[in-house]
């Protein structure tokens, strides 16, 4: 995948930062190259106050792992092109560690973030790559499944979350 340019991830902080209404919308199953399921995704239309909305679709998808390992993920797509741009993602529970490389003066640089430790990405934390690979403790205490959902709209600001179908947390999805 190709990096962004500056203007993308500038405009992906300013949309994460931006309340954002969605649009009704329906989960679909997502598979493998094998048939197996892998998560749920669901794209959905949403609008906030600024000048370029239109160009863009919020994508939320949500991979499923074995027992309560979840990964909540969010980012934006143009139409008529491929790359997409990761603005935030939550991981519950992950099923294995994540390193945060080396970063001068931030109290996180170099972190380790041990297996089945939640932690979100934000791509606040990555503007030079646009990828929200660098990791930090969520800002609240995340338990379950309800939970996290409950704080990654909140923390992607969805105004109104209750418009979207909440997703089942059930490892087969149908």
């Amino acid at each position: 995948m190709a990096i962004p340019a500056d203007a993308d991830i500038d405009l992906g902080i300013q949309l994460l930062n931006l309340s954002k209404t969605v649009a009704p919308a329906s989960w679909v199953v997502e598979e493998n190259k094998r048939g197996m399921e892998t998560g749920m995704k669901i794209q959905c239309a949403f609008d906030a106050n600024h000048p370029q909305i239109g160009r863009y679709r919020l994508n939320i998808s949500i991979r499923i792992g074995r027992l309560d390992q979840t990964s909540f993920h969010s980012d934006l797509s143009v139409a008529g092109r491929r790359e997409r741009l990761t603005i935030y993602r939550l991981d519950l529970h992950p099923g294995s560690m994540h390193m945060n490389p080396p970063r001068a003066g931030d109290r996180d640089g170099g972190r380790v973030f041990a297996e089945r430790e939640s932690h979100e990405h934000s791509i606040e934390d990555d503007k030079f790559s646009g990828h929200a690979r660098f990791a930090r403790s969520p800002r609240r205490a995340v338990h379950d499944f309800e939970d996290a959902w409950v704080y990654f709209c909140d923390r992607i600001l969805i105004s109104n979350p209750d418009e979207l179908p909440r997703p089942t947390p059930q490892g087969r999805l149908l």
